[in-house]
């Protein structure tokens, strides 16, 4: 474990022209190449990449139709030194190498193969005693550092123009954007290339950065990673390795501002707060899960399919221009807007208090729940998968969404039964409608069923404000739905009624005109009327009930004259003469 920047020398690569092949003869081919590291540090859809090798041609002959191709990555050694217990100390500047590649040295006294292990930047250590201080040079034949393959562009026009901007043709690659490439050295070109993934998955920076100033990142520094796993994480510790591994040109930290195109993942516990910062991401993921941004802005740019935005927001602004795989939490009790489009997948989330604006939410197998939420401007879009079967959790739980002609998008990879259940889902339409339409193969959701929950809790108490234990709450509705409550021992009632369902073929079902009956002995019966759920939640979620008490009766007689027995007489007593006794002690009430 060791805080350090993955990047990478350029690829050196020598064709040689092979027998065979379909390539076009007696015509020449321009050509570049660049290692990729398809690790975890990154997440799907992105990757680190080395700058790319010189751009350099070969040319077909009528027989000779494909080329060999070889590798290797090479550096200068500036120093040798006692590394103790008959090591040696390297001193290679930017070496790019890690703990386990094989080099090939060439010197006085150290000529050899070695495997190193990685020590700095700048330096690793060789299994060979100590001799002396010299210069030198070394060669390594297989993937350095992470990198796990190389590939290759290829194609009869130079991809270059005059100002040393890409402007070739993207699907020349010799594989797609974020899958494995040629990981054999040597590998053979045989056929012309003709990537058919889209272009829009790719995230090597020459595509991404078609500008003139953005040149020394693609030939010369690549995409490298920076993982941060050790000691009390600060700004100053990214910056530090920033200008260590001398990719400051294009990763900044000045002013509250963080630039960056290099990968970044941070896995150090300590809680830090950034406060009025910005935080820009140019084609790049940055996770840093126990960082909050507070009264900041987070950007992310050239995201391609998916951004990775993994930090705490706390009254924040977020942008990006994708969609986000990896979601900025939001701090509880703060207020963020949100200015993207989330997806999640397959995976459980827990989330709370997102105020999207202009954004699709992506839900592929859902679990987990998205709770407190807003959607503005967009719909949210449900995938179910082939596991999401039967009666789901209520994976939506106050939500309320604003959109035009409907509110949530549905599509099923299975035509499997399942009943979805939603819960308190709010619009902006007419007697809280909710509208939902389909995507993909409709008969799969032939099966599906869809419930709209209104839930919330309310308390029932006396007119001194003392909870009413054991009263009754019957709820009906228009279509006969009817449910029948206790209040438990401080008076409270969860309150959990369908307020519409939604089957194939857009057939809804509307629960309206709620009626509430509250009642208790030795009470005033109440009732309460609500033309739908909403009206009724906001009415008494959280708030109480009040029932009166029973008015004792009222006796009058002139005389009272005689003998009252037990539990016979509780009341209001009124009489002009009063004459008799009462067993047990059972007279009471006011007596004139």
């Amino acid at each position: 474990m060791a805080n350090i920047v993955y990047r990478w020398k350029k690829p050196e690569l020598t064709v040689t022209l092979t027998e065979g092949g379909t390539l076009l003869p007696n015509t020449t081919y321009y050509y570049f190449g660049f290692f990729k590291d398809l690790s975890n540090t990154t997440w799907v859809y992105h990757m680190s990449h080395s700058p790319m090798s010189d751009v350099s041609t070969f040319t077909t002959t009528s027989t000779h139709k494909s080329v060999s191709v070889t590798w290797q990555t090479s550096g200068e050694i500036e120093s040798f030194s006692d590394g103790g217990d008959g090591t040696t100390i390297v001193t290679s500047h930017l070496h790019c190498l890690t703990t386990g590649n094989k080099i090939i040295i060439t010197s006085s006294n150290y000529s050899g193969t070695y495997t190193i292990t990685w020590l700095g930047a700048h330096t690793f250590r060789i299994n060979k005693a100590f001799v002396g201080d010299e210069t030198g040079s070394w060669i390594c034949k297989i993937f350095p550092n992470r990198a796990q393959t190389i590939q290759m562009w290829c194609d009869t026009t130079n991809p270059f123009n005059s100002e040393g901007v890409f402007v070739g043709a993207i699907n020349k690659m010799s594989h797609g954007p974020y899958v494995s490439a040629y990981n054999t050295n040597p590998f053979n070109i045989t056929a012309p290339y003709l990537v058919t993934a889209s272009p829009t998955y790719c995230t090597w920076t020459g595509y991404i950065f078609p500008y003139p100033q953005y040149n020394n990142l693609t030939r010369n520094i690549g995409k490298p990673s920076i993982i941060i796993d050790e000691g009390t994480t600060s700004i100053a510790t990214i910056n530090n390795l920033i200008k260590e591994y001398e990719i400051d040109e294009y990763n900044i930290i000045t002013n509250n501002l963080i630039k960056l195109t290099a990968h970044v993942k941070i896995t150090t516990p300590n809680v830090l707060t950034l406060t009025s910062y910005t935080i820009i991401q140019e084609c790049c993921t940055f996770q840093w899960e126990a960082m909050t941004l507070s009264y900041g802005v987070g950007i992310s740019n050239k995201g391609r399919q998916r951004a990775i935005m993994k930090y705490n927001v706390s009254n924040s602004v977020v942008f990006s221009d994708c969609a986000v795989d990896g979601i900025p939490k939001p701090i509880v009790g703060t207020t963020n807007s949100f200015y993207m489009d989330l997806n999640f997948s397959y995976s459980t989330f827990y989330l709370e208090e997102y105020n999207l604006y202009n954004s699709k939410l992506t839900w592929t197998s859902p679990n987990g729940y998205l709770k407190n939420s807003n959607i503005y401007d967009f719909y949210l879009y449900l995938v179910y998968y082939y596991d999401n079967i039967g009666v789901q959790p209520r994976t939506l739980q106050n939500i309320y969404i604003r959109y035009r002609s409907y509110d949530i998008m549905v599509y099923s990879y299975s035509a499997d039964e399942r009943q979805c259940y939603y819960e308190n889902v709010d619009t902006s339409r007419a007697n809280n409608r909710k509208v939902i339409t389909y995507a993909g193969t409709l008969a799969n959701l032939e099966q599906t069923s869809f419930y709209f929950m209104r839930k919330f809790t309310t308390q029932i108490v006396d007119t001194n404000n003392i909870p009413i234990v054991g009263a009754s709450i019957n709820i009906k509705d228009d279509k006969n739905q009817s449910y029948n409550l206790t209040s438990d021992e401080n008076g409270y009632v969860v309150i959990d009624v369908i307020e519409q369902t939604h089957v194939y073929n857009n057939l809804n079902t509307y629960y309206e005109n709620f009626e509430l009956t509250i009642s208790k002995n030795g009470y005033v019966t109440q009732k309460q009327y609500y033309a739908y759920g909403k009206l009724m939640s906001d009415a008494l979620n959280n708030n109480k009930i009040w029932l009166n008490t029973t008015p004792l009766p009222v006796y009058y007689q002139d005389n009272l004259i005689g003998e009252t027995n037990e539990q016979e007489l509780i009341a209001e007593l009124s009489a002009e003469n009063f004459k008799g006794k009462v067993n047990n002690d059972v007279l009471s009430g006011k007596i004139t």
